[in-house]
């Protein structure tokens, strides 16, 4: 500010601002460390980790995803004598995951004595005059967007203009918040964690020679007695002046409609308390809060409405219905356009990982076989096989796989790949191409013998695994259904060996050998 017209401008903010001025020397915007709601003054102001209503885009830009509707707050302040703060905020959650808001806050305040001061050339003061009364205010406009970006993380952003009125000098400050909120604990949605930077950079206007404040901000919150109460604890580091800063406030839902508030707070010595109580009544909440400091009791009310649908569940339907049509896709042997409709549906919902794993390894499909459509016998075992791996069957989908090139189509340079892909993955022996193997021994043939050759050596699990991995490629494969009930009948499981040989008999009523099996048992 221009010395000549206030020369006590940091006296007088020190004077209108509450007992914690005093330990920032009346800092520019120190009206922002406010709070926008009486719901956060009743907590000690302890409210960084909890930001779950539109205050949140005043306080921490990331907890604006915590909101499913639309949500407008007001709150009118008597801080001291002359002094009052006012505050709108609006958050706007959309459909595809993104939440935006908007904040105006404003403090005023007058009645203050204008002094005149004139120096000597050597800079000395000369003389004070009285000037008659003058009144000063502080505004503050905030754009802040979020987004979850995981089930336990969620982004935000806020865009700040500031600016001071005192008498007839003004100046104003552009300056940025960044923050995340998440829930660090594994299976425990009630602890959440909050971690920020306010005031990142600093670009000025005016005759001022002020600084805003770099702050670090540490936010604690825990709900219990079954999502009753809230316990939360903030930490401030003031990078500029070097001092920290602590909030520890509590809210209690005595009734569903009725909420009990308190809270302190200290820069590390305590300095200040306050309480008090909101009331609900359908998507509309008023809150009250008494703040006690040195300077004596400042005053809040708020309120706050909900309204419009609740964006998660449309967000859940629209990723949902996409999901269904990635499955339907990809089922359909279009694997390219399964991974599309699976993508924007983890744009609408970044927190499924399930849609995640399953978007990754269809993804590693597309990159090698875009598609398998049509009714030949090749393009329905590669479909089978892609459903397989996608669901996590990566054995079934190599044995399929390995079946569809070796036996059905070994020209298939992009098959191979593919199944060379998922081998690697699983890491099983790559399989070579086919003009490099034995030619004349099936992978059918190959699969019996070992499967013979495991039965020869009472390896009887082994024999059954590749016996099975032979019908699942050809389920009218007799030899395999004899060789299978065998080995059932050799480890005394004779229900499933009958039925499998009565399986194999109806397939080939005339041969004899399995009907001398059938004797054998009961």
């Amino acid at each position: 500010m221009r010395k000549n017209k206030i020369a006590l401008f940091g006296l007088i903010l020190f004077a209108i601002q509450p007992s914690w001025a005093k330990d920032s020397g009346g800092q520019v915007a120190q009206f922002m460390s406010f709070g926008a709601g009486a719901r956060s003054l009743a907590m000690g102001r302890a409210f960084f980790a909890v930001s779950d209503d539109a205050t949140s885009v005043y306080s921490n830009p990331a907890g604006m995803t915590q909101l499913e509707k639309k949500e407008i707050s007001v709150m009118s302040a008597t801080l001291i004598e002359q002094t009052n703060m006012t505050t709108l905020s609006y958050v706007h959650p959309t459909n595809k995951g993104w939440v935006w808001g908007i904040n105006m806050t404003q403090l005023k305040s007058g009645g203050f004595e204008k002094i005149e001061v004139k120096r000597n050339s050597s800079g000395e003061i000369s003389e004070l005059k009285e000037g008659g009364d003058f009144a000063t205010d502080e505004s503050a406009y905030i754009f802040g967007f979020g987004k979850k970006v995981l089930d336990i993380l969620a982004v935000g952003m806020s865009l700040k203009q500031i600016t001071r009125n005192v008498d007839s000098a003004s100046d104003s400050f552009m300056t940025a918040d960044a923050s995340v909120i998440t829930k660090p604990l594994q299976n425990n949605d009630a602890y959440r964690f909050a971690f920020g930077f306010q005031n990142i950079f600093a670009i000025k206007t005016g005759d001022t020679d002020d600084k805003l404040p770099l702050l670090v901000k540490l936010g604690n919150s825990y709900k219990g007695l079954k999502d009753r109460m809230t316990l939360a604890f903030d930490v401030t580091q003031n990078f500029t002046r070097n001092s920290l800063e602590w909030n520890l406030g509590t809210e209690y839902w005595v009734w569903k409609f009725v909420v009990l508030r308190a809270g302190v707070e200290g820069n590390p010595e305590l300095r200040g308390s306050s309480f008090g109580l909101g009331f609900k009544i359908r998507n509309m909440t008023l809150d009250i809060a008494q703040g006690l400091t040195d300077l004596g009791v400042s005053s809040r009310m708020g309120a706050s409405f909900k309204f419009g649908k609740s964006v998660l569940a449309t967000r859940e339907n629209a990723a949902r219905r996409l999901f269904q049509e990635g499955i339907a896709a990809y089922t359909q042997g279009n694997f390219m356009l399964g991974l599309d409709r699976l993508n924007h549906s983890l744009d609408i919902d970044p927190t499924n990982n399930d849609i995640r794993v399953l978007s990754g390894r269809l993804s590693s499909v597309v990159t090698t076989l875009p598609s398998a459509v049509g009714e030949g016998e090749v393009p329905n075992i590669i479909r089978r096989s892609v459903n397989d791996y996608l669901k996590g069957d990566s054995k079934s989908a190599i044995n399929a796989l390995r079946y569809a090139y070796l036996e059905k189509d070994p020209t298939n340079e992009k098959l191979l790949q593919l199944l060379n892909r998922i081998e690697k993955e699983a890491r099983e022996k790559l399989t070579e191409r086919l003009d490099q193997k034995r030619k004349g021994f099936s992978y059918i043939d190959q699969k019996l013998y070992d499967a013979l050759q495991a039965i020869y050596d009472a390896k009887y699990d082994k024999a059954i695994i590749l016996l099975q991995e032979v019908l699942d490629l050809d389920p009218q494969n007799v030899d395999a259904m004899k060789r299978l009930g065998s080995c059932f009948f050799l480890i005394e499981q004779k229900d499933k060996a009958k039925e499998v040989w009565q399986k194999a008999t109806e397939l080939d009523p005339s041969d004899t050998v399995i009907q001398q099996y059938l004797q054998q048992l009961p």
